[in-house]
């Protein structure tokens, strides 16, 4: 993503202001359309690695699987996805296609696109979009989140690595106006990595105490940490050593002191990058679609724990979410599978029952948000998570309802 955004908003119109040379621009052109391959070729291997996973741990699973369960919609969608970025960054490394590039040029803005379009398939299978007390508001904040920390370190990382083209002594003009451009882009990427992770931090934390004493906590807490000298360094870069590079005598140096600093910067960012991955494989302090008063139950059915949430807690009939987060006890890691799930709603006395499709997985959850419970009594409630091509995995809970005003 930072390559095609760089290529498209910062080295190509910077070109045509006429600052370098052509074969400059040609070089600097191509090398970024190289390293965004390599992304590409790193992004589409790690979805078909996840997509093989699934295959093995699962039993097997087909393309047509992906309808039921939307982490499996978003692998699929993004492998697709992955492919179409190969075959553009293929189509804009072919004979003469660099020297004929514009600002506006369909082919320059067809990995963007495609890199947008990949983000959101992501967002739609994290724990923000299991967040239905905040839907759709939390998926669009973890795409928020996500664009802009992918522009900004994404971006850092290609500048580190294609130094020898954007931070060029001898053409201080091109140099100045190419980081000029990146500095704006930054400052719009680092907004929405504020925005988008301060509403997570709301959203998926919940409070001072699960920051400060939870695993999931600790890991945003580190982000945090190392975000706070990344914006210092940037706001550096911005106020102070871009003005001193419009200056002859002080070009130089300034250019130098920039590239130092992206290059901490980058450094730090990838950093990030994995804390943000950790994140992922973690469950938030607060549980998807759940408010603070959470009635819970367990129960283990072989090799899989159910861990049952009610929110709020079961009173009256109504409408309430159901979570349930599903574990591995022979090494306490998030059970993820290739499957799908069903909630049945059944109550006892009358032996009327309802069958709902589970929302799932994100991770390790599943979440139903219904008013199905509408009498007083004992409900069972039965949760079947039916891996694809393999058993079907049950759990069975039973609720009390008391009667309004009783």
């Amino acid at each position: 993503f930072g390559a095609a955004l760089l290529a498209a908003l910062v080295w190509v119109p910077t070109s045509l202001e006429g600052e370098a040379d052509a074969e400059t621009v040609r070089g600097g052109l191509r090398a970024l359309f190289l390293w965004g391959r390599v992304g590409a070729v790193v992004f589409t291997v790690t979805v078909a690695g996840l997509w093989s996973l699934q295959w093995t741990t699962a039993a097997g699973s087909s393309l047509i699987d992906f309808v039921g369960s939307p982490y499996i919609a978003s692998l699929f969608i993004r492998l697709l996805l992955g492919f179409g970025l190969l075959a553009a960054f293929a189509h804009l490394l072919g004979a003469d296609r660099v020297d004929s590039l514009g600002e506006r040029s369909p082919a320059l803005w067809a990995p963007v696109a495609l890199c947008v379009a990949a983000i959101a398939a992501e967002a739609f299978a994290t724990h923000a979009a299991a967040s239905t007390a905040w839907a759709p508001l939390s998926t669009l904040a973890d795409a928020g989140h996500l664009t802009g920390v992918t522009a900004w370190v994404g971006g850092l990382l290609v500048l580190v690595r294609l130094r020898a083209w954007f931070f060029r002594e001898d053409n201080v003009p091109f140099s100045r106006q190419a980081i000029t451009r990146f500095s704006q882009l930054a400052f719009y990427a680092v907004g929405a990595v504020l925005i988008g992770g301060v509403s997570l931090a709301v959203f998926l934390v919940g409070s001072i105490d699960a920051l400060v004493g939870t695993v999931y906590g600790w890991v945003v807490l580190a982000k945090i940490s190392l975000f706070a000298p990344m914006l210092a360094m940037g706001a550096l870069n911005h106020y102070r050593h871009i003005p001193e590079a419009r200056e002859a005598e002080r070009a130089p140096d300034s250019i130098r002191r920039i590239a130092r600093n992206v290059r901490w910067e980058s450094t730090m960012g990838a950093v990030v990058l994995a804390l943000a991955a950790t994140l992922t494989a973690l469950a938030p302090p607060v549980l998807p679609g759940a408010a603070e008063n959470v009635y819970e139950l367990k129960a283990t059915v072989g090799t899989v724990r159910f861990d049952f949430f009610v929110s709020p807690a079961p009173a009256f009939p109504g409408n309430y979410t159901y979570s349930v987060l599903l574990w591995n006890t022979t090494n306490g890691f998030p059970f993820s599978c290739n499957c799908t799930g069903n909630i049945t709603y059944t109550n006892v006395a009358t032996g009327i029952a309802r069958m709902l499709p589970l929302d799932g997985p994100h991770g390790n959850h599943f979440v139903n948000a219904t008013d199905t419970v509408n009498a007083p009594g004992t409900w069972r409630i039965d949760i079947d998570i039916k891996v694809v091509r393999g058993p079907t995995i049950r759990a069975t809970f039973y609720l009390q309802f008391r009667p309004p005003g009783g």
